[in-house]
């Protein structure tokens, strides 16, 4: 199990874009997928092998990501997805929305046949579901952020609207420009505009 872990630290550290890696043992094949922040790991599967590796953790500056128990199902989504990118996403071990939301886009494009157009239609059905008022992952306590956080985030935002748009995912920069113009009221931030 350590060398599978070492193997896992090796890869993530030689490639940018490296997203996950397989361990098989135990008659079991079980995935481990870096997470979107930090040096979080989501292991995929249910068996004792995958029981085994989550108990290696922490290991090496990793950790396992703390995600909601039991989480959204992803067959709640089903009907959401294209059949092909439901069955891919499935097949690859996902259970939960809280574990595709949490996985880097490199994860999701290392399943096989998995291209960018895959990753903003599973991703856009995921955050969409995953907003939805008594959701594991929504707090709807307020947040109250200084005026340099609020200028970041308006950037962010806008860089988000400029690639999702140039990337043909308008249902992700109308949403990013609903969130700015909720920053800043009275603002046309729609994507098009100047002002965003």
């Amino acid at each position: 199990m350590r060398r599978a872990i070492d193997s896992f630290h090796r890869e993530r550290q030689s490639s940018a874009r490296f997203g996950r890696t397989a361990v098989t043992g135990h008659h079991e094949t079980v995935e481990i997928c870096v997470t979107r922040t930090g040096q979080n790991v989501v292991i995929l599967g249910d068996g004792p092998l995958a029981d085994e590796l989550r108990a290696c953790f922490p290991v090496q500056g990793w950790q396992i990501a703390s995600l909601p128990v039991p989480g959204t199902a992803l067959r709640d989504v089903a009907g959401q997805l294209d059949s092909r990118v439901y069955n891919a996403v499935a097949r690859s071990g996902y259970r939960t929305l809280e574990e595709v939301a949490a996985v880097c886009d490199g994860a999701l494009l290392d399943i096989r046949g998995f291209g960018s157009k895959s990753v903003d239609n599973l991703r856009g059905v995921v955050a969409a579901q995953l907003a939805k008022p008594g959701t594991a992952l929504i707090d709807d306590r307020p947040v109250t952020f200084t005026g340099p956080q609020v200028r970041e985030l308006a950037s962010l935002l806008g860089n988000l609207i400029d690639i999702t748009t140039a990337r043909g995912s308008d249902a992700i920069a109308r949403r990013a420009s609903d969130m700015l113009a909720a920053l800043r009221p009275g603002t046309d931030t729609s994507p098009g505009s100047e002002a965003g």
